[in-house]
């Protein structure tokens, strides 16, 4: 569970009464519409546009609703940047995010607490919070029955999707290779100054 908010055990109050009407979960036609797309994100996108400013209630009543909207209706627009960041910085490989809408006030890190929530193209569910995407549903479907119940148990830091040189790899890199031999000779040699160090790194 993430050390920044314990969301399971907390119950807040919307922001304000909203007059753009609900989307009451499974009962739904945006529902059936939303499962059917999630894992086409160029219909996805059409269906939020559709939805704009619509509020989902979860099936497990826990004081937070899923505002529709897309990046514009986020803390984050006209910053088209996310959208790029949240593809290649956080998930293990490249993975294409929608913007499904956004959890607003929520007692946690994110900018202005709001919780930015994305489905990816494999139909799975994240919030963006401050640096760190939470998977908070493996399909849409667990998303709008348990909304933040999951919040903290899968975690992906900023970072975690760059690849990296494991030491094999680095081992196979030529002047890795001339490095790691230059400081090997120096240690078996009778070299005794600094001077004698970086001469050895500056020989071909």
């Amino acid at each position: 569970m993430s050390t920044l908010c314990h969301l399971q055990n907390s119950t807040f109050e919307p922001r304000n009464e909203r007059k753009n009407g609900y989307i009451n979960g499974h009962k739904s036609e945006f529902f059936q519409c939303l499962s059917d797309s999630s894992k086409t994100p160029e219909l996805l996108s059409v269906l939020v546009k559709k939805n704009k400013n619509k509020m989902l209630r979860f099936e497990k009543e826990q004081g937070f609703e899923l505002r529709v909207c897309d990046l514009d209706g986020t803390v984050y627009k006209e910053q088209p940047c996310f959208l790029e960041y949240w593809k290649n910085l956080y998930l293990p490989k490249p993975t294409k995010m929608v913007v499904l809408g956004a959890i607003d006030d929520v007692p946690c890190l994110a900018h202005e607490l709001q919780l930015v929530i994305l489905v990816a193209e494999d139909g799975s569910v994240y919030a963006y919070e401050e640096d760190l995407l939470h998977k908070i549903g493996k399909n849409v479907k667990e998303f709008c029955e348990d909304g933040l119940l999951h919040f903290g148990e899968e975690v992906y830091p900023c970072g975690k999707g760059l690849k990296t040189k494991s030491e094999e790899e680095l081992g196979k890199d030529p002047e890795i290779q001339r490095l790691w031999q230059s400081t090997e000779d120096f240690e078996d040699s009778d070299g005794e100054s600094f001077e004698d160090l970086l001469d050895f790194l500056k020989s071909p």
